[in-house]
Order: structure tokens, then C-alpha cells, then sequence
């Protein structure tokens, strides 16, 4: 079980950022973005999945 896949898969990034946006920006301290899955229903998949596996969290 390859979490760093499952990761890539079901985050949202943001994509190319222009860099005329950057320029404009003040400049504040960096504010950590949160993780947003991207579709419920493949998380819910993914969850059952792992539930008859037996494979914990951890894990």
C-alpha cells in the first residue's frame, strides 16, 4: 500500500500559479494549506478497501 499514490491521487494542488499573482501578494508569513479530497465517493472506496484489509491507519 503505496500511501504517497493514494496521496497524489485524491489531493488537490493548486496548479501553475502566474507569477504576475506572486508579485502582487504582500508579503506575510507562509499559512500551511490544508489537504481537500477530492471526491467522496473514491475516499469512501478507498476506506472500505483498507476496512477489509484489515489494515489500520498506520498501517
Amino acid at each position: 500500500l503505496d500511501e504517497n499514490m493514494i496521496e497524489a491521487l485524491f489531493v488537490c494542488n493548486p496548479a501553475n500559479v502566474a507569477p504576475q499573482e506572486a508579485v502582487k501578494k504582500p508579503i506575510t508569513p507562509a499559512v500551511p494549506q490544508e489537504n481537500r479530497v477530492l471526491d467522496s465517493k473514491k475516499s469512501q472506496n478507498i476506506a472500505i478497501l483498507l476496512r477489509a484489509l484489515n489494515v489500520t491507519r498506520e498501517e
